[in-house]
């Protein structure tokens, strides 16, 4: 019994990553599913659930949680704060990866499963741009998924591109012999890039960007020289399009752009920290933002800020915001200093969870990814496979 509620987990967290870029529905059920089963093996065998939930992050995860829940009683609108709170289950897939990938067999069915929904998703957002943005003139047109707008999209395709690019690096510097793999891992990164690319969300972009840079950095500096080239052809390749046109806008913010309604936004949300040092509740800043509003922004109101650091400093004070950064400080010691120590597959998991953490607090300047659902969900997905390598102690 011990063994097939395990194996049933293992199915649930495959399927959830197979999903994850297809349908947040479908990936909910999932990973709904795969915590039930987990329960009912902690009861069974008698687990200890403090091991459960022992990992990097526990503590000032914990914290975090604590201050999150306080600002949500003690916040301005505090019925739909505490309705707000129910978001807080996206953490627990990071423990549920960590407890039950408990191989290196087990982990490589999940990224190759993870990488075939993204880049299945990557296929569509490829054609609908082509047909709407390039076949029928519409120019605002962005790549979509089929249960997110772009911004989503833009996210977890970066994440993508990380996790096939890593496993690209992998094949070719381990010399595997097994060409047929390096093709599909080359083929899912140009889809997956390209897809990203058609989102025009620039923060994904230069999240993508400099991941991929740090991933050829870590593997072999021979695979930054050529990542490089690869990316000066590209600009000159992409030189005169409006990709490079809307790359270039985010260094000029012009009046009434979204460039320049994010500075107006994070004017507004210094001034409300300033007001409210301890927070204001998970979701209440649609209630308050109209009074901090700049005088020259556009927009009326805003649910988040597109800025983590100021989002969590708004809803949950000065104390979440530390909190918030000792979480991913923690993680990043944890797994860089575990990827001096490995070798083989295992620390090619531990760099991709490494790097895609990287990248999401990078994107994270420009979006609030951290409570995003589809997002944050494949994020604490994909670096719960590296806290699985630790606790797992998996080599």
């Amino acid at each position: 019994m011990k063994k097939s509620l395990q194996d049933l987990i293992l199915y649930c967290i495959i399927l959830y990553g197979v999903c994850s870029a297809v349908s947040i529905t479908l990936a909910e059920i999932f990973f709904i599913l795969g915590i039930a089963l987990w329960i009912i093996d902690i009861i069974k065998n008698k687990k200890n659930i403090k091991e459960q939930f022992n990992s990097s992050i526990s503590l000032p995860l914990l914290i975090f949680l604590i201050i999150h829940i306080l600002c949500a009683f003690f916040g301005i609108d505090k019925k739909s704060n505490i309705i707000h709170l129910k978001k807080i289950y996206i953490f627990l897939i990071f423990f549920l990866v960590a407890n039950y990938l408990k191989s290196e067999d087990d982990i490589r069915k999940v990224i190759n499963g993870y990488i075939a929904g993204v880049a299945f998703v990557g296929i569509y957002a490829i054609i609908t741009t082509i047909k709407y943005r390039y076949i029928d003139g519409n120019i605002n047109f962005r790549a979509v998924s089929f249960s997110g707008n772009h911004m989503h999209a833009g996210g977890f395709f970066m994440m993508g591109l990380i996790t096939s690019a890593a496993m690209l690096f992998y094949t070719i510097k381990e010399k595997i012999k097994n060409y047929k793999l390096l093709i599909i891992y080359l083929i899912t990164s140009v889809i997956i890039a390209s897809a990203l690319v058609f989102t025009f969300t620039r923060g994904s972009w230069l999240g993508a960007i400099i991941g991929i840079f740090l991933l050829s950095f870590i593997f072999d500096r021979k695979y930054l020289l050529g990542v490089v080239m690869l990316f000066i052809l590209v600009g000159f390749l992409l030189k005169d399009t409006a990709i490079a046109k809307r790359f270039i806008s985010s260094f000029k913010p012009g009046e009434k752009t979204s460039a320049s309604e994010r500075l107006y936004m994070w004017s507004s949300g210094i001034n409300i920290i300033k007001d409210y040092p301890l927070g204001i509740g998970t979701d209440s800043l649609i209630k308050i933002y109209p009074k901090y509003k700049h005088k020259n922004a556009v927009e009326e109101n805003q649910g988040h800020l597109h800025n983590n650091l100021l989002q969590i400093a708004v809803i949950d004070g000065i104390p979440g915001l530390i909190a918030f950064l000792w979480i991913f400080l923690s993680l990043w010691i944890t797994l860089y200093r575990t990827i001096m120590s490995k070798a083989g597959f295992i620390r090619n998991v531990l760099i991709i969870s490494f790097v895609i953490s990287v990248s999401f607090f990078i994107n994270g300047f420009f979006e609030y990814n951290f409570m995003s659902s589809q997002v944050a969900l494949m994020f604490w997905f994909l670096t719960g496979m590296g806290e699985a390598c630790i606790k797992n102690r998996l080599c």
